[in-house]
């Protein structure tokens, strides 16, 4: 289904169609989640078909964070507000023993977790060594937390498992001191399948190389193949030719 979108560029209705498909998740709840976010305009209002705005890079952030943020779509404003503002905090890698050690942070201290989610997609789609795997959300009052785990392939090959681990841990801020914590807490969490098709997405949205193609990659026969497709004009692309003006006759 990818293959077949890349000849235009996507809105946010083609994302939706082609991450839910691709990823297994119910495309009602998504449309619920994103029409919600429209409406307090945290992604663009805009026409259908081809008058429908393009998804850039932060929609695409703003999308997946809005399957994560809430249990309940109704919620999902709110939820996106707070989760997107959590504070990366630390940082640990995989150790040969299977277990982890603290690592130097690999991005600003304290950078909100929205930001360090569209460096990674940058990354992920740029180098195919990398791959998100994981996007966990723990929905907490006295201690909410996030945690961005991501695998580092040798040369992109994923057969033989990740090279190198890192994980990244986010942290939100607890609600007030008087309110009562639930008895029973819940987690929210994105896997890797689905968080590589939103790479992939994001990747031919932004004219990047196919460094994460599903299958084997063809980039180093047609490295600019991606970007070559999206310079024939389309819908989204209205420049009219210049004119000649007409010469007065003596």
């Amino acid at each position: 289904m990818l293959l077949a979108m890349k000849l235009r560029d996507l809105n946010i209705a083609d994302v939706e169609r082609a991450l839910c498909a691709e990823a297994n998740h119910p495309l009602a709840d998504m449309l619920v989640r994103n029409r919600r976010l429209r409406r307090a305009r945290h992604l663009p209002q805009g026409g259908h078909g081809v008058n429908a705005p393009v998804a850039g890079k932060p929609h695409f952030v703003v999308m997946t964070l809005g399957l994560v943020c809430s249990v309940q779509a109704k919620d999902v404003v709110a939820g996106y507000r707070r989760v997107r503002a959590f504070k990366l905090v630390e940082e640990f890698e995989g150790t040969e023993d299977g277990g982890t050690r603290k690592r130097p942070l690999s991005f600003k201290s304290e950078e909100p977790l929205e930001d360090v989610l569209r460096k990674c997609l940058d990354e992920c789609s740029l180098n195919a060594p990398f791959h998100l795997r994981e996007l966990r959300v723990d929905h907490s009052a006295v201690d909410p937390k996030a945690f961005l785990k991501l695998d580092r392939y040798e040369s992109g090959v994923t057969t033989d498992g990740p090279t190198e681990t890192y994980e990244l841990v986010f942290v939100g801020a607890p609600q007030a001191q008087e309110t009562q914590p639930e008895a029973r807490e819940y987690s929210m969490r994105l896997r890797e399948h689905a968080l590589m098709t939103m790479v992939k997405l994001y990747a031919m949205n932004n004219q990047l190389p196919p460094g994460n193609e599903f299958g084997p990659s063809d980039a180093a026969d047609e490295p600019n193949r991606v970007v070559e497709v999206r310079n024939v004009q389309t819908s989204t692309d209205r420049r009219r030719a210049p004119t000649r003006k007409r010469s007065k006759s003596a």
